[in-house]
């Protein structure tokens, strides 16, 4: 049995499928890189991803879920600074030419967290998605590439800077990748679920992963996917929006349902290709626009968050026993 753990792309809402996976290793009092075979992520998702993966001491984790959730509690701001409601009227016209946010604080931050590490210093494989402008391709860093080709062994860094470059939001970033400058933004701009790209790459390559291919047709019996959202807000475009917008009235509300979309059509082909039993997709619903804005790095809205994942998800008793059925699997 091969096990994914597949995180959306949502900014600060990654605070979001933390908190799941802490309840996670509550249930089964293992550590997640115990009970999954792959980590498949997309912005926030693969910052998550390669953090919780990452070998520390005696091949244990680096980091624990709580260290990573305390990124996104007392480092959100540094990455996302909170402005003025003068400041907010000024960065929207600043917007329109240019990045929403400087890239220092996220470049300090990935430093500091992911240091020098590279993608074969993790302890289980990744599958990280990016979108590279330069070479009009979709770009995925794979632990199964780096292990045999030194050039595909980028920087955890570089990674993350990479995946979590969102259009509007950050600037674009630039490395060497496999030989070739690479010039990325957000993977969310066509993968923000990455579960059905980590679901092809382990049916194609499942002997990498551990199965061997003895037939000609993978036996989807044999994979499970845990696939994390990181919330979604209620609320719909009106028809007299839909009807006046123009370009820029269109840029933000664009990205979110592009987002939205992907994450839907995704969680429609990976339920229809797995076993009911085998395929568990977790989401919440965020009533209130402010705090689903992926850049409010607010303690206010990280409470209110956390309070959402409470009531929606531990609160749930249908969405825990579901939980609880699928982790006695892992």
């Amino acid at each position: 049995m091969i096990k994914i753990l597949s995180i959306d792309g949502g900014g600060l809402r990654g605070i979001i499928p933390l908190m799941i996976l802490q309840k996670l290793e509550e249930i089964k009092q293992k550590r997640i890189t115990e009970l999954f075979d792959l980590f498949a992520g997309t912005s926030t998702g693969g910052l998550i991803s390669c953090g919780i993966s990452l070998k520390g001491e005696n091949n244990k984790p680096k980091y624990t879920l709580e260290d990573l959730k305390n990124v996104y509690l007392d480092q959100g701001g540094k990455i996302f600074p909170q402005k003025s409601w003068l400041g907010q009227k000024f960065n929207m016209i600043k917007s329109v030419f240019k990045p929403e946010f400087s890239d220092n604080g996220l470049n300090e931050v990935l430093k500091n967290i992911m240091q020098d590490y590279l993608l074969t210093d993790c302890l289980k494989p990744l599958f990280i998605s990016s979108y590279d402008v330069k070479n009009n391709q979709p770009l995925f860093f794979k632990s199964r590439h780096a292990a045999i080709n030194p050039d595909e062994n980028a920087r955890l860094y570089d990674i993350c800077r990479a995946t979590s470059a969102g259009p509007t939001y950050l600037p674009a970033h630039s490395f060497i990748f496999d030989r070739k400058e690479v010039v990325c933004i957000d993977g969310g701009v066509f993968i923000n679920n990455p579960a059905l790209g980590a679901l092809v790459e382990v049916s194609k390559y499942c002997d990498y992963y551990g199965i061997d291919k003895t037939d000609t047709k993978f036996n989807f019996n044999n994979l499970m996917i845990l696939s994390l959202s990181t919330g979604h807000y209620n609320g719909s475009i009106t028809k007299k929006d839909a009807l006046d917008w123009g370009k820029i009235g269109w840029i933000k509300p664009l990205i979110d349902i592009m987002m939205y979309g992907v994450n839907q059509a995704t969680d429609y082909e990976v339920s229809e290709l797995l076993p009911q039993e085998n395929y568990l997709r977790i989401n919440i619903n965020i009533d209130i626009e402010k705090y689903a804005i992926m850049t409010n790095s607010s303690k206010e809205c990280s409470e209110y968050l956390m309070n959402d994942v409470h009531v929606q998800v531990f609160q749930n008793s249908t969405l825990m026993n579901k939980l609880i059925k699928f982790a006695t699997k892992l």
